[in-house]
């Protein structure tokens, strides 16, 4: 019997052993199991992190190259606008017009010596509003069709782009005008060469640069090289000429480009002083 009971016990005590032994395999399990999820879990929460911080990254990279195309395409379109404005400018400055003088018709009739018929004109420098600035000047040219000559000078495209004080447009000084029934060299002569024109007094006293442009214009004409170290593109005679009528006013205009014109004024109506002989 007390083997029996000693048998038994030793049954007990292997039977709780084995009971501990496993209770504690299944807790260690479970703590494995725990422990591996919550790695599993901190591992998966870190690739997640660092794919968002890819992500953002790759956002910031795309921000950032963005951040400098605008700012490329704003830098060239401030380049595209100044360049508009440039060309705005250029094109309004091509075709302005500057009005240089007045011819009023006094009277148109046969010479009572010659039975030539003869004009009496008024020739008048003006401003670009038509003010008169220089003293009118009246002469009598055989015919009714006035010529009027001039020296004209264009200046290279990027001074008339720039607006320059005075090369921001052609200019022309009056050489002489005359009747188309005498010749030229029975004219009157207008400016004196090597003279300021009244159109381009600034009340200033002429430069030694505009000194030398008026007086060596035949020089600048026949020497490209020296014309252009002034910035003059071309320097050359030119005329125009028109039929004058009894009582009309006509205008001479000089583009800015160099072209010479005359034509009627047709603002003015009829010349309050015109009178037919």
């Amino acid at each position: 019997m007390t083997n029996f009971l000693r048998a038994l016990n030793t049954l007990l005590a292997n039977l709780i052993g084995l009971g501990v032994l496993a209770a504690l395999a299944v807790g260690g399990y479970v703590g494995y199991q725990a422990l591996t999820g919550d790695k599993r879990a901190l591992k998966e929460v870190e690739e997640k992190l660092q794919a968002s911080q890819a992500e953002i990254d790759r956002l910031s990279g795309q921000l950032a190259q963005r951040a400098q195309q605008i700012q490329t395409l704003q830098k060239d379109l401030a380049e595209k606008q100044k360049q508009i404005e440039q060309l705005r400018t250029a094109v309004r400055l091509l075709k302005v017009q500057r009005r240089l003088a007045h011819l009023e018709v006094l009277s148109q009739g046969k010479s009572p010596q010659t039975g030539q018929l003869q004009t009496r004109l008024r020739f008048i420098e003006v401003d670009d509003s038509g003010k008169p600035i220089d003293q009118p000047r009246e002469f009598t040219i055989d015919g009714d069709v006035v010529h009027v000559g001039a020296l004209v000078i264009k200046f290279a495209d990027e001074y008339v782009e720039a607006n320059d004080n005075l090369r921001g447009a052609s200019i022309c000084l009056f050489h002489r005008l005359y009747g188309d029934k005498q010749p030229p060299e029975k004219g009157f002569s207008l400016d004196p060469v090597g003279s300021r024109p009244a159109v381009y007094q600034t009340g200033q006293q002429m430069t030694d640069w505009e000194r030398e442009l008026w007086k060596n214009f035949w020089e600048y004409s026949n020497d490209p090289a020296k014309a252009h170290q002034v910035g003059i593109r071309a320097a050359h005679g030119d005329a125009v000429y028109q039929q004058l009528r009894p009582g009309k006013r006509y205008k001479v205009l000089l583009r800015s480009t160099g072209e010479l014109t005359i034509q009627p004024d047709e603002a003015a109506g009829s010349s309050p002083s015109g009178e037919t002989a």
